[in-house]
């Protein structure tokens, strides 16, 4: 390692991404160098993405603080300007985690020494640097570099990371997780008993992982994140295009039946091996395909070539508790100025900052769909009769016999976390039915009544919502009784109550058959 920086180098301030493109080859290929410190979003793929996502204000905003020799770069600050004299990192709400982009091969401080002065010289008295890894040299040389250009540092703790050192193969990783590994091989065959289990990986360069895109939008939409907003859908798109040219995009998807089931985007820097985001159909929250899909990701990292470190993001959830078993600090650094107005009211500015951000988070979140208020829509009452037609008697209708493999379909079609938290719904009269060839709708009936025999749940596989009655008509004819239902036409919130109808359509063949 050189003990000074080359003098041939000049800091830039760059504020276009026609400037960062003449500098993405050698960007791109700093990162995977810095060996378990090498981060996705420190790319230049990632901030290029961030940049076609980003609305014309903050790309207008746009301060990277660059260090380079010609196209060639040994340093970045990827930042944006809040205001002339205060600056902040690029991409904040996209990126979970920051930190300083370097050439291990430089002597750090003398680096950051010289973008941390370039950025004084730009006219930032204030500089933001929330997310910062602890354990990354960079961090301290960071630290080390504001203090030295003259600025008063303020660190303090927040979130934390989330990542496992890899101590062995893929032998070793089910020995050390075999907790996990053993709840799999048991949601897997669960899963099997209502079809085969198939895993695809797209990557690059055997399979483009944006090919692959649409499958995990429509999987985001039906699950528990709900649509992907516009702008974070360009971003992801932008981002595994770029991830293909480069040959780190790996997008996993599970399917069952062929219908899939679970997706997740992970990408390879260098050693390690990170899980972006995993989306999943919530309605098969009893099959846990979510937790299927993510270990069998591991599986095909060790097979492809094993990394050195797993890492799976800041944040809380239960795959994270159980498999990101090393919890390190992640920082806020805060930077101004030695003067002593600003020093007084940096506190009160950043607990403003604070509020705000909250107040427009709050903002963002009320206007999207997931956030909207929900428009009631009056029930449908239907009551259908029995009929003398003998072409009814020809379809078929049975008494459905729930075994364990179809109390687990029942169960996924109406969107149940578990057989047990559905039963535990039903009443002790309540009988199902089978309708029609296939068959073709199935039906929770309740106890009888005066009026007829309610309708408590319908499960929709091969039937129109909007040709029920006629569907049902075999039915009323078979049980020789009216048969009524008050239908809700919009998603089930689980605040319908007890006289509403549930209809779900079933997300998964028959058991036994194939997705057409």
């Amino acid at each position: 390692m050189p003990d000074v920086v080359d003098e041939a180098a000049e800091v830039r301030i760059l504020r276009s991404e026609a400037e960062l493109d003449e500098l993405a080859p050698s960007w791109d290929g700093l990162v995977p160098r810095r060996g378990e410190h090498a981060d996705l979003f420190d790319t230049h793929g990632w901030l290029a993405a961030w940049i076609a996502a980003a609305p014309e204000q903050q790309r207008q905003r746009l301060r990277v603080v660059a260090l380079a020799d010609g196209s060639k770069l040994l340093a970045a600050l990827p930042l944006v300007a809040r205001s002339p004299r205060s600056w902040q990192v690029a991409g904040l709400g996209y990126r979970p985690r920051f930190r300083p982009v370097i050439d291990p091969d430089q002597p750090p401080g003398e680096l950051l020494g010289r973008l941390v002065e370039g950025a004084r010289a730009a006219g930032a008295r204030e500089l933001s640097f929330p997310v910062m890894p602890q354990r990354d040299p960079a961090t301290a040389a960071l630290i080390d570099a504001l203090k030295a250009t003259g600025y008063a540092v303020h660190v303090r703790s927040g979130t934390s990371d989330c990542i496992t050192r890899v101590e062995g193969g893929w032998d070793e990783q089910r020995r050390r997780f075999k907790k996990y590994h053993r709840t799999v091989n048991n949601f897997a065959n669960k899963a099997g008993r209502l079809g085969e289990l198939s895993f695809e990986t797209y990557a690059a360069p055997a399979k483009s992982a944006a090919e692959a895109f649409d499958v995990y939008a429509a999987l985001h939409e039906r699950g528990w994140k709900g649509p992907l907003r516009p702008p974070m859908s360009q971003h992801r798109a932008r981002l595994l295009a770029w991830a293909d040219r480069t040959g780190c995009s790996r997008l996993h998807v599970l399917r069952l039946a062929g219908v899939p089931t679970a997706a997740l985007i992970w990408f390879r820097i260098g050693p390690v091996a990170i899980a972006y985001s995993t989306v999943y159909d919530r309605r098969l929250a009893a099959l846990s395909a979510g937790t299927i899909a993510m270990w069998w990701s591991h599986r095909y990292e060790f097979e492809a070539e094993p990394p050195e470190l797993f890492d799976y993001l800041p944040g809380r959830g239960s795959q994270k508790s159980q498999l990101g078993i090393d919890r390190p600090p992640l920082l806020t650094v805060e930077a101004v100025q030695r003067r002593s107005l600003n020093r007084m009211l940096h506190p009160i500015r950043r607990s403003t900052r604070r509020l705000t951000g909250a107040l427009r988070r709050r903002r963002r979140e009320s206007e999207t769909p997931g956030g909207q208020k929900r428009t009631s829509v009056a029930p449908r009452s239907l009551v259908i009769e029995p009929s003398g037609d003998a072409a009814l008697g020809r379809v078929p209708v049975a008494e459905l016999d729930l075994d364990a493999r179809l109390l687990l379909y029942v169960a996924c079609a109406g969107g149940h976390p578990s057989v047990e938290k559905m039963r535990a719904t039903w009443d002790d009269a309540d009988h199902w039915w089978r309708v029609g060839d296939g068959p073709s709708l199935l039906v929770r009936l309740g106890e009888s009544t005066e009026r007829g025999v309610p309708i408590r749940e319908l499960i929709l596989i091969d039937a129109r919502l909007e040709q029920i009655a006629a569907t049902l008509e075999p039915l009323a004819s078979r049980v020789s009784q009216p048969l009524t239902a008050k239908i809700e036409i919009e998603p089930d919130d689980g605040t319908q109550g007890a006289e509403i109808t549930r209809v779900t359509h079933a997300p998964l063949p028959w058991p036994g058959q194939s997705a057409k």
